[in-house]
């Protein structure tokens, strides 16, 4: 493979102190950060998309050290960062001379969104609403302006069911027609 892109469905951190907000969670995942960014390198994993239900489980010191682990070791990402600008940024990565853009975005859980001076994740509820849509338009179109390809990548939906509902359908068909290959 000329790209190995993954989901890191964990933080990569040395804290330990779990993210709760009135409720603990049932699952927090985390690895040691060292040890988990040389298993990325074995691996061959080029980007990391970081927008996923797991990555604040350390809170925000837990996401920003990921983020800087991840950047010490030369491992792209997007979907998770300092503030929304950075959440929403593409990352841009080269296969065989074609600049390729990934942007990524979670559904889940709402409390980790990033804003204008705070961490967290690149939030976007799966809803056709219009500014929902603008915001979705306004990320591809900047993967766009900087790559030849884009790929747009969703933590998203309820677990264990055997297919999507028609609004995930609608909303993944507007994914592809704001520019997403």
């Amino acid at each position: 493979a000329d790209l190995r892109l993954i989901n890191l469905e964990c933080a990569l951190t040395s804290h330990t102190a779990e993210w709760h907000n009135g409720h603990k969670k049932v699952f927090y995942f985390r690895a040691d950060p060292e040890r988990g960014a040389a298993t990325l390198e074995v691996a061959g994993v080029d980007f990391a998309a970081l927008a996923n239900n797991h990555i604040g489980d350390f809170g925000n010191a837990g996401l920003l050290e990921t983020i800087g682990v991840l950047d010490r070791h030369y491992i792209a990402h997007a979907g998770a960062g300092a503030n929304l600008a950075a959440a929403r940024r593409p990352a841009v990565l080269n296969a065989g001379g074609l600049p390729i853009a990934v942007v990524a975005f979670a559904d889940h859980p709402p409390e980790w969104a990033a804003t204008p001076a705070s961490p967290g994740i690149n939030y976007v509820p799966i809803a056709m609403t219009p500014s929902t849509l603008a915001t979705v338009d306004e990320v591809i179109a900047s993967a766009r302006a900087v790559a030849s390809l884009v790929i747009a990548t969703f933590h998203w939906g309820p677990n264990m069911r055997e297919r999507p509902s028609p609004s995930f359908r609608a909303f993944a068909r507007h994914v592809i027609e704001a520019g997403a290959d």
